[in-house]
């Protein structure tokens, strides 16, 4: 079983400097240009109770062999005084060893 990584904002960005990022996007969308991507339609439900949206984003990149997924809560009011509106984390996922590789905050990527 693989050790899981949870990243804050600062580690997501000593992890993944931005040229990084920009590659691995541009390496994303050329699969997904090329068919090898599976993004199927995201789920998503509501949350009367809090005025909200939960999404959820699988995707799998198969050149790469690379699953993922992004989970989003959308508020549609700031009701506590300075939260942030959306709360949101992205898993990824190693398909080699079967498990979670890392857990981070989305907004910070």
């Amino acid at each position: 079983m693989a050790n899981i990584r949870i990243l804050g904002a600062a580690e997501v960005r000593q992890a993944l400097p931005m040229a990084e990022a920009i590659q691995g996007m541009k390496e994303a969308y050329a699969q997904l240009s090329a068919g090898k991507a599976t993004l199927p339609l995201r789920s998503r439900f509501d949350l009367p109770n809090d005025n909200g949206t939960s999404l959820f984003m699988p995707a799998y990149m198969s050149q790469s062999d690379d699953p993922a997924d992004k989970n989003a809560t959308v508020y549609r009011e700031d009701v506590s005084g300075g939260e942030p509106v959306i709360c949101a984390a992205r898993l990824v996922l190693d398909a080699h060893i079967r498990g979670l590789l890392w857990a981070m905050p989305s907004l910070q990527i």
